[in-house]
C-alpha cells in the first residue's frame, strides 16, 4: 500500500469514528453479548500470540498482520519504510474522502459504511498494493548492519523458505485483486483500533516483513517510543527484539505461515527499549489485589456446572470474557492463567489460594463432565499439573510424587499436548533437583519425564517436543553419570545407544559420549579421539563449539598427546581454513603448537607442523598476525632451549629451522636474530663450521652488527684460526662493552677454551686498558692481572726470539696490579686485595726478576722488583713479626738487585746523560739499603747478617763507582770509611 505522506492522521479519524459509532459502550470486548469473534477474522491476540492471519480475503497467499502482545520490550526504533509517493489525487477526490469520513451519512450498517470508506480511498488514489520487495531489502539491511552472522545466515534461510511461496502467489494475481487484498488489510487494521483502544495491554500489528502498521499507546509506553511511531511501518519488529528471540519468532513464523490448521502460537521474547535497555517483562500480581467484582466473576464459573451440554460453549465464552474485562479494567494488565504466573514470579501465597479455589471444584468438574468431558478433562490434568509445580515450589517433593501417582494412573489417556506439558514440568524438577546435587532425585524425575513420552506421536506435539524428549535423556544420562556403580554406568551408555539411533550423531550426543568416557576408570583414547573427530566434521564452527571442542582435545592430550595433535591440525586443515575462519585457525594453531613443544615422543613432530605450516600459507597466502607470531615463537623458543640444554643440538636446530618459516614473516627484527644466533650455536656445538659461516652470511646487516652476533663471530674465527677476523671481532666487541663487559670476558674464557693463548692475551689486554681508564665493572681484578701475567710468561716461554714485547706487556701488567692494590687501599673493606694476593704478587714478581735476570733486559727486570717493592709496602704493619722480619729482608734484595740492574745499566748505556742517571739510580739504592740494613742488623740472625753485609760491600762498591763517574768527589770518604764501621762477627 502506497501512502501520500499527508494524510497520516487518516486513521485517527476512522478509529473515533468506529469507536463512536460501531462500539457497544457497555462490551468493550464485544463479548458481553452473544456474538463470538469467528475464526475468519483476524483479531490481535493480548498474550504474545503470533497469528498466521488466516482470514479475510487470500489468506492463503498473504499473512498481512501479525501481532504481539504482553511479555516483551523493545529493540529501538528504525526508519520509516521509504515508499514511492503516488500521484497527487485531484483535490476533489480528496475532499469527498475526507467529507465521507467526517461526515458519514445515510442508515447504512456499520460494515456497509466501511466498504464505501475504502472505495472512496481507492478513487482517491490513496489505497493501492504494497511493495513488500521494500520491505524485504529494509529487513536484510538491518540484518547485514546487526546481526551475528550465525544468526542472520540461520534467519534468511528461514526466510528463504517462505518468501518464495508468497511471491508465487503474488504473481498470479491481478493488480485489482492485490488492491482487494489492500483493502483487507485495512479494514483488519481498523478492527485492530477498536480492539487496541479496549485494552490496557501492550499490543501491535505487523506485515510478514516485519513492519509495525499499529499498536497502543501500551506498547508505546513498554518500548519508550511516541504513539506515532508505531503507525504505517515507521518502526519494524526485528528494530525492537533482541537477536536471539528475533530468531526463534522466524522460526515460528514459518511453523505457521501455511498451517491453516494452526490460527496462532503463544510464545515469550525480550523486547530492547529505545534507551537499549533489554528487560524481560514480568507481571505483578500483588501489587493488584482482585476486587469484589473479580470474585463474583470467578464465582459465577460454578454455573458451568448447570449448563446443558448445547449451551456450554456459549456460555463458557461469555463468562470467560466478562471475567476478561473485570480484569482489563481494575489491574492496568492482567497475565493468562494466574497460577503459572504466580508460581513463575515467586508468589507461593497467590498460588495457593488459587488452588484451594480450583480444589473446591474439582469433585463437582468430575461429577459433572460425563456428556461433556472434552471440555473439561484439559481443566482437570492442568489442576494436577498445577498442584504438581506448587507442590515442588513449596519444596514439598513427596506431595509432588504423589500428585504425579494421580497423574501415572491414567497417563495413557493424555493427550500429546498434555504429555508434552506433563513432561516440561518433569523434565524442570529434575533439572532443579540437578542444579541442587541431588543426583538421585534428578535421576527419578528425569525417568518420569522421559516416561511421559511413552505411547504418544511426537509429530502431534509441538516443535519444541522432540527437543525436550532429548533434553530429558540427556540430562537423565548426566545425573546417571554422577551416580555410583557400573549399573547406572551401563545404563547410560544404553540411554546414549537409543538416541544415537533415533536421532543420529547429534553434537550433543556426541558430547555426551565424551563425559562418559572420562568417567571410566581406564579411558580409552583411540574412542575418545574418534567421537571427538565426528564432533570436527559436523559440527557447525561457533565460538562456543570451537572452545567446547579445543577443551575435549586438551583433554585428550593429558592421555594421548600424538591423538590430540592429529585432531587439532584436521580441525585446522580441514573445517577452519575451508570455512574461513582465520581467527580462530589462527588460535587454535597456538594450541597446536604448544602441545607440539610441551609433549615428547610424538612422532615426525618436527615434519608434521612444517607441512600445516605450508598448508595454511598456500591457503591463506599471508602470514600470523604480529601477536600470533610472537606467542607461537614463545612456545618454540622454549622446545629450542629445553633441546639445547639436553645437548640434543640437531633437534634444537631442527625446532629453531621451524620457528624462521615464512608463517612467521611477521615476527620481530629481534627475535629472528636471536633464532638465527641459536642456529650458530647449534652448528658451533656440532663442529659444523661451513653452517655457521653460512647462517651468519644469511643475517641482516643489523644482525650481525649486534654485541652477540660478533662474539659467536669470534668464536668461529678462534676455530677456524682466523686471526685478522678474531681482532676485528674483538675490537667490536670493546667498542661495544662500554657499558656491560660480560661478552669481552666471554670472548677471554672461549680464548682460552680453544688454546689459542695470543687472542687470550688480546682479549686481557683490552680489558686491562678499560681498567687503565677506571672502569673495573665489578670485576675481579687480581685474578684477571694474575691470569694475564701467567700467559704472558707462559708464550714468552714458548718463544725462543722475539720475548722483548711480551715481556713488557709482562712488566705493565705487574705494574698495573701494583697501581690498582695501592688505590684500593684507600677503602679497605672493599679491597679485592687481600693479604693472600698481595703475596702472591710480590713473590711472583720477586722470583721472576732473580730467575730471569741474567736472560731476560735489565729493564723488564728492574719494572718487576720496584712491582715487588710497592707490594711489600702495601702489607699491613700489625702482621707477625716473625712476617715483618721476612718482608724486611725481602724488601732489602729488591734494593740490592735494584742497584745491580741499575749499574749494568750504567755501563751499557750509549750516551752520557742516560748512564749519569743510571748511577744516580745505583747511589739511591745503596742509600736505602743502607738505611734499612742499618735498622734490620740486630734483628737478624747470624748468618743473614753476614750476607747482607757481604751484598751492603757489593753496592757500597757500585755506589763508589757511580761517585766518580758522577765527580761527586765530597761522598767518597764516606764510602770508604763504611766498611769498617760495620760490626764484625765474633
Amino acid at each position: 500500500m502506497f501512502n501520500a505522506p499527508d494524510i497520516g492522521s487518516e486513521y485517527h479519524v476512522l478509529n473515533n469514528f468506529l469507536n463512536t459509532s460501531l462500539l457497544d459502550e457497555g462490551s468493550p470486548f464485544a463479548g458481553d453479548e452473544t456474538h463470538v469473534p469467528s475464526s475468519e477474522q483476524p483479531s490481535a491476540n493480548v498474550f504474545g500470540v503470533f497469528t498466521n492471519g488466516d482470514s479475510g480475503a487470500k489468506p492463503e497467499f498473504d499473512q498481512p498482520a501479525q501481532s504481539v502482545g504482553l511479555g516483551q520490550q523493545s529493540l529501538g526504533v528504525g526508519g520509516s519504510i521509504p515508499r514511492p509517493i503516488s500521484a497527487r489525487p485531484p483535490d476533489k477526490e480528496e475532499e469527498k474522502l475526507y467529507m465521507k469520513i467526517a461526515d458519514p451519512s445515510g442508515n447504512d450498517k456499520p460494515e456497509e459504511r466501511m466498504k464505501k470508506l475504502l472505495e472512496a480511498k481507492y478513487t482517491a488514489g490513496l489505497l493501492r498494493p504494497f511493495n513488500y520487495i521494500q520491505g524485504y531489502a529494509r529487513l536484510n539491511a538491518y540484518l547485514e548492519k546487526n546481526m551475528q552472522p550465525a544468526s542472520r545466515q540461520k534467519m534468511m534461510r528461514q526466510i528463504d523458505k517462505f518468501r518464495p511461496k508468497f511471491r508465487e502467489k503474488m504473481q498470479s494475481l491481478t493488480d485489482m485483486e492485490l488492491t482487494m487484498v489492500e483493502m483487507w488489510f485495512e479494514r483488519t487494521l481498523m478492527e485492530y483500533d477498536r480492539v487496541f483502544a479496549s485494552m490496557a495491554i501492550p499490543a501491535c500489528c505487523w506485515r510478514r516483513t516485519g513492519e509495525i502498521f499499529r499498536g497502543n499507546k501500551e506498547m508505546a509506553e513498554l518500548i519508550h517510543v511516541p504513539i506515532e511511531k508505531l503507525l504505517d511501518g515507521k518502526l519494524a519488529l526485528h528494530e525492537i527484539m533482541t537477536e536471539k528471540d528475533l530468531v526463534s519468532y522466524w522460526d515460528n513464523f514459518l511453523a505457521i505461515a501455511f498451517d491453516n490448521s494452526q490460527k496462532a502460537m503463544l510464545t515469550m521474547c525480550t523486547l530492547r527499549r529505545q534507551d537499549f535497555d533489554d528487560v524481560e517483562m514480568k507481571i505483578n500480581l500483588e501489587t493488584f489485589l482482585p476486587p469484589a467484582e473479580l470474585d463474583t466473576a470467578i464465582d459465577g464459573v460454578t454455573s458451568v456446572g448447570n449448563l446443558t451440554a448445547v449451551n456450554v460453549r456459549i456460555d463458557l465464552d461469555n463468562l470467560g470474557t466478562k471475567l476478561w474485562n473485570h480484569v482489563s479494567k481494575h489491574k492496568d494488565g492482567a497475565a493468562e492463567h494466574g497460577e503459572y504466573l504466580c508460581l513463575e514470579i515467586g508468589q507461593i501465597r497467590l498460588s495457593e489460594i488459587i488452588i484451594e479455589k480450583a480444589a473446591s471444584y474439582d469433585e463437582r468438574l468430575r461429577r459433572d463432565s460425563i456428556d461433556k468431558e472434552a471440555t473439561t478433562s484439559s481443566l482437570l490434568w492442568g489442576y494436577l499439573f498445577l498442584r504438581i509445580i506448587s507442590a515442588w515450589r513449596r519444596g514439598r517433593l513427596d506431595m509432588a510424587k504423589i500428585m504425579l501417582g494421580k497423574v501415572g494412573a491414567t497417563a495413557d489417556t493424555l493427550t500429546p499436548i498434555l504429555a508434552e506439558q506433563l513432561a516440561e514440568i518433569l523434565f524442570e524438577i529434575g533439572k532443579n533437583q540437578f542444579e541442587q546435587h541431588c543426583y538421585v532425585e534428578a535421576v527419578y524425575w528425569f525417568e518420569r519425564s522421559q516416561n511421559a513420552f511413552l505411547n504418544q506421536d511426537v509429530g502431534a506435539m509441538s516443535c519444541d517436543a522432540s527437543d525436550l524428549k532429548v533434553s530429558t535423556v540427556q540430562s537423565l544420562i548426566r545425573a546417571l553419570m554422577h551416580l555410583e556403580g557400573d549399573h547406572n554406568r551401563t545404563r547410560s551408555w544404553s540411554l546414549i545407544h537409543e538416541l544415537e539411533v533415533e536421532h543420529g550423531g547429534r553434537f550433543a550426543i556426541l558430547l555426551l559420549k565424551l563425559d562418559l568416557y572420562t568417567t571410566g576408570s581406564n579411558p580409552s583414547p583411540q574412542d575418545y579421539s574418534d567421537v571427538l573427530h565426528k564432533i570436527m566434521d559436523i559440527v557447525h564452527l561457533t565460538e562456543s563449539n570451537i572452545l567446547t571442542i579445543l577443551h575435549h582435545t586438551h583433554r585428550l592430550r593429558s592421555w594421548n598427546p600424538s591423538m590430540a595433535h592429529r585432531l587439532l591440525v584436521y580441525l585446522i586443515s580441514e573445517r577452519l581454513l575451508i570455512a574461513e575462519q582465520w581467527a580462530w585457525a589462527q588460535k587454535t594453531l597456538i594450541t597446536v603448537i604448544w602441545n607440539s613443544a610441551s609433549s615428547l615422543g610424538i612422532p615426525g613432530i618436527l615434519d608434521s607442523l612444517k607441512r600445516l605450516f605450508d598448508t595454511i600459507v598456500t591457503r591463506f597466502g599471508h602470514p600470523l598476525n604480529p601477536s600470533a607470531t610472537h606467542a607461537a615463537q614463545v612456545l618454540l623458543w622454549r622446545r629450542v632451549e629445553s633441546s639445547y640444554q639436553q645437548k640434543h643440538y640437531d633437534v634444537s636446530e631442527a625446532w629453531c629451522e621451524l620457528s624462521l618459516h615464512e608463517i612467521f614473516s611477521n615476527s620481530e627484527a629481534m627475535n629472528i636474530g636471536k633464532l638465527q644466533r641459536k642456529l650458530i650455536l647449534c652448528a658451533l656445538a656440532q663442529a659444523d663450521l661451513v653452517k655457521a659461516r653460512k647462517i651468519y652470511a644469511e643475517m641482516s646487516i643489523s644482525h650481525r652488527n649486534e654485541l652477540s652476533t660478533q662474539y659467536l663471530l669470534y668464536k668461529i674465527a678462534l676455530r677456524c684460526q682466523e686471526s685478522e677476523t678474531a681482532v676485528r671481532c674483538l675490537d667490536s666487541v670493546c667498542k661495544a662493552a662500554a657499558k656491560d663487559t660480560t661478552i669481552l670476558y666471554a670472548c677471554i674464557l672461549e680464548a682460552q677454551k680453544t688454546g689459542d693463548q695470543t687472542q687470550t692475551i688480546a682479549s686481557l689486554q683490552r680489558v686491562l686498558q678499560r681498567l687503565k681508564q677506571g672502569k673495573s665493572d665489578g670485576v675481579n681484578l687480581p685474578a684477571l692481572f694474575r691470569c694475564t701475567a701467567r700467559l704472558l710468561v707462559q708464550q714468552s716461554r714458548a718463544k725462543a726470539t722475539g720475548t722483548e714485547d711480551i715481556l713488557k706487556e709482562v712488566c705493565k701488567v705487574f705494574e698495573s696490579a701494583a697501581t690498582q692494590a695501592r688505590n684500593s687501599q684507600l677503602i679497605p673493606e672493599d679491597s679485592l686485595f687481600t693479604l693472600a694476593e698481595l703475596d702472591w704478587f710480590s713473590r711472583n714478581s720477586y722470583n721472576l726478576a732473580l730467575k730471569n735476570c741474567t736472560d731476560w733486559p735489565p729493564e723488564s727486570v728492574s719494572s718487576l722488583v720496584t712491582s715487588c717493592v710497592h707490594f711489600v709496602d702495601l702489607y699491613p704493619s700489625d702482621l707477625d713479626p716473625g712476617i715483618l722480619a721476612d718482608l724486611s729482608l725481602r724488601r732489602l734484595f729488591c734494593n740490592f738487585l735494584l742497584g745491580s740492574l741499575s749499574i749494568v745499566r750504567a755501563r751499557q748505556g750509549d750516551c752520557l746523560e742516560t748512564r749519569l742517571q743510571h748511577y744516580l739510580e745505583v747511589r739511591k739504592a745503596v742509600e736505602v739499603f743502607r738505611v734499612q740494613f742499618t735498622d734490620q742488623m740486630h734483628k737478624i740472625g747470624d748468618g743473614a747478617r753476614d750476607d747482607l753485609r757481604q751484598k751492603y760491600i757489593t753496592l757500597l762498591a757500585y755506589d763508589y763507582e757511580a761517585v766518580n763517574h758522577m765527580k761527586s768527589w765530597g761522598s767518597i770518604e764516606s764510602i770508604i770509611k763504611v766498611p769498617y764501621l760495620l760490626p764484625i762477627r765474633r
